[in-house]
């Protein structure tokens, strides 16, 4: 497996640390560099960061679980794609052997590893 892939485990845990921080968005006050959660009801803190650093922090409530979002429906296509490719399989024998290569780098995909 390739270090840089995020298991499924990997992802799960991000998922709940999203899941357990203040409700978001969050949105930066330039001023003093703070980082409220929006309408400005719950002041997160303030940052000693560049305001370009505070606000990819302050974006990340809503990126992260976006991004979370995105790579479950991935998978999820992936394996129904992948479903859909074995039970076409063997129905005239044509074309078996891509439809095996098909699945297998389909498989490598979902296990972290690079397709060649």
């Amino acid at each position: 497996m390739n270090a840089n892939r995020v298991s499924a485990e990997q992802l799960n845990a991000i998922k709940e640390r999203a899941e357990k921080v203040t409700l978001g968005p969050w949105e930066l006050d330039t001023d003093d560099n703070g980082i409220w959660n929006k309408g400005g009801k719950n002041y997160l803190g303030q940052v000693t960061l560049s305001t370009a650093d505070a606000k990819f922090i302050a974006a990340s409530r809503e990126d992260i679980p976006q991004l979370v979002a995105e790579v479950e429906r991935l998978r999820d296509g992936i394996e129904t794609i992948q479903e859909r490719l074995f039970s076409v399989r063997g129905l005239n024998g044509t074309h078996d052997g891509e439809i095996t290569g098909a699945c297998i780098a389909i498989r490598k995909l979902l296990e972290g590893d690079d397709v060649d």
